[in-house]
């Protein structure tokens, strides 16, 4: 009966998942639509500035050149009056009869001669060189090839998911890609069903938020001014929401682009963001804080334990885990504790994940293993191999996931 809900379940998964698609190829082609408009524009304005710029810079090397060669005209015009008036001086020196004003005279003269025949007139050609455009033209035709326009099947859905079964012992984990971000230390992270990462980045000297592909394709890092500590995103709105170390605030970023909305103002600085139908929970320092959808202070709950990891499933219950006490509890919607797990080999529980059939993982940190626990609180399985795991999420309705291990080593697995 349970495999059957499962399966019913899944199959409605699958349903919504096809019609939020459908929603995206409208959001996309909107997007792509505002994007080569965009493109088209910046190219017709950058011409318009190159064309502006090429007649100003003609105008300008016109004005100056006639200005020299104004000069250069006025120099000679200066000279030829001179000349003049030294030919008078020498005519009327002649007609005197004093043969030695007359000499003198005529020597100044050709000594004035010789440096004027030094001078140079000075020419100035204005040259203008210019490329075919009918080279660019051709450039300009091919723009169309810019945009691929094309459908890709991302991915072919066959078979409902076979039910994980952690009571057989041939159940393992497969490793699909692995790889190290350096100077990072990734606190929290969730796992996106179009395949992104994204990973809260809380190293002291990278303070930033990663989106990385599942086949290890770095796609954008985003930097901010204080440690991020996790992140979560609601899917119905598009927003990635992400905590800060010791700041009573928190970012809501589009899903999308990862492009800053809006910052939130809360009571107390916040660890955890779960997301539980209408309703937004943000876990604090021994306080549980619930809003409303426009971050309304609804309900506010101390809680004795000092919270180190949250999730929820699909009826809304909060799972959470405290490393001080080595426990892993779940509470329900009226706050009451449906069962507290403890292990003798699970140490400094963190980041708990649940997967499509509500089964629980929790990273034991100290001591090198992942826990799974049943909806009721029993201990179902425990994957070794995993060195100091310190934050784990599953893709959303599969059994893939990623599975961060000592501070930077991120591995895409999967359960067969």
């Amino acid at each position: 009966m349970k495999e059957m809900n499962r399966i019913c379940h899944d199959l409605e998964k699958l349903i919504e998942d096809e019609n939020c698609n459908s929603i995206e190829i409208d959001e996309n082609a909107d997007v792509i639509s505002e994007m080569v408009r965009d493109s088209f524009e910046m190219c017709m304005n950058h011409l318009k500035e190159a064309k502006e710029r090429q007649l100003n810079r003609v105008a300008k090397l016109s004005k100056d050149s006639k200005m020299r060669l104004e000069a250069s005209i006025q120099e000679f015009e200066n000279r030829k009056l001179y000349l003049k008036r030294c030919h008078k001086m020498l005519k009327s020196a002649l007609e005197s009869g004093d043969k030695s004003q007359s000499l003198l005279t005529f020597s100044l003269m050709k000594e004035n001669m010789k440096e004027i025949r030094k001078m140079k007139l000075e020419t100035i050609e204005l040259n203008f060189k210019t490329i075919n455009c009918e080279e660019i033209f051709q450039e300009i035709k091919k723009i169309e090839k810019y945009v691929d326009f094309r459908i890709h099947v991302v991915e072919r859905v066959t078979e409902i998911p076979k039910p994980v079964n952690f009571g057989e012992n041939e159940i393992a984990v497969k490793v699909i890609n692995d790889w190290v971000v350096p100077d990072a230390n990734f606190s929290g992270g969730v796992f996106l069903r179009d395949g992104r990462l994204i990973l809260a980045n809380s190293d002291s000297t990278r303070r930033s938020v990663f989106a990385i592909h599942k086949n290890g394709t770095f796609q954008k890092e985003i930097a901010f001014s204080n440690q991020p500590t996790n992140v979560n995103y609601d899917r119905d709105v598009e927003t990635l929401y992400i905590t800060f170390l010791e700041k009573t605030e928190m970012k809501c970023l589009r899903l999308q682009d990862l492009s800053e909305m809006r910052t939130v103002q809360v009571d107390v600085p916040p660890r955890i963001i779960l997301k539980i139908d209408e309703r937004v929970c943000v876990v604090g320092n021994h306080v549980l804080n619930v809003f409303n959808s426009d971050f309304e202070l609804i309900n506010k709950t101390d809680l004795l334990d000092c919270l180190d990891g949250a999730a929820t499933d699909v009826h809304g219950n909060i799972i959470y885990s405290c490393r001080h006490n080595h426990t892993v509890k779940k509470m329900n919607n009226s706050n009451k504790v449906m069962f507290t797990y403890r292990h003798w080999n699970l140490r400094s529980p963190s980041s708990p994940a649940v997967d499509p059939a509500g089964n629980i993982y929790v990273c034991g940190r100290d001591s090198d293993n992942i826990h799974v626990i049943s909806e009721t609180g029993k201990t179902l399985k425990i994957l070794d191999g995993f060195k100091r795991p310190q934050c784990i999420a599953f893709k959303e309705n599969s059994f893939m996931f990623f599975v961060v291990v000592e501070e930077s080593y991120v591995k895409i697995c999967e359960l067969r």
